[in-house]
């Protein structure tokens, strides 16, 4: 993988935050986190990647920037709002990765406070993600040419245990997934978690799909 520090400095240096975190999301490469300047980042991430809701995810949807300027006050995504309530995490901002037309992932930015920035700050950061995109497509592909993965935020597990939660219900890929997030969600696990424990037959099939509200693994 791409050394996290090439990937996040010109963001910590350029800009007025305190943490970045770069990911893939969906498409051809999946959910994963490429990159992260602390943990706080890192968890940042996660949350998204597990509840497939957030300001990376709409950053994504609307192929431009996405302005959190308070956490606490945001009630467009109510279980990212929640889930982030115990970080440090004050302010989002989050930036859509995409070459020619191809979406890679996203950038987050965040601070420490409620902040906003200014509209010419965010075209300014926005512009400079097509070089974060190549960095970050190129460190996809190399991990992926190898059979274990360099990325010590790999969620190649997560993709193990939903092709088995796959063979076992005859499900889709779409369905095990939400399968996966709602057992997570219930359980107050990180979906990397509950798909170890599958991977590793540590936690038992049940015997139907889960929900929300199942509670026996």
């Amino acid at each position: 993988m791409t050394n996290p520090d090439a990937l996040c400095d010109p963001y910590l240096r350029g800009y007025p935050i305190d943490g970045v975190a770069i990911s893939t999301l969906g498409g051809p490469f999946g959910g994963e986190t490429v990159a992260a300047s602390d943990s706080t980042a890192s968890r940042l991430d996660e949350i998204q990647i597990d509840l497939g809701e957030g300001p990376c995810w709409e950053a994504i949807r609307a192929a431009g920037p996405v302005s959190v300027p308070d956490t606490g006050a945001e009630e467009r995504w109510p279980l990212f709002t929640e889930a982030i309530g115990p970080t440090a995490v004050r302010a989002v901002f989050a930036f859509p990765l995409s070459i020619a037309g191809l979406s890679i992932g996203a950038v987050d930015l965040y601070s420490r406070r409620p902040t906003s920035l200014s509209g010419s700050l965010l075209g300014a950061i926005n512009a400079s993600t097509t070089a974060t995109a190549l960095l970050v497509l190129a460190a996809v592909l190399r991990d992926n040419e190898v059979e274990e993965s360099t990325n010590p935020r790999s969620r190649r597990v997560v993709h193990q245990a939903t092709g088995m939660i796959i063979a076992r219900y005859g499900s889709t890929a779409e369905e095990a997934q939400l399968l996966l997030r709602a057992h997570a969600f219930a359980q107050q696990r990180s979906v990397v978690d509950v798909a170890s424990g599958i991977v590793a037959r540590h936690d038992g099939f049940p015997d139907r799909p889960l929900t929300a509200q199942d509670d026996t693994w």
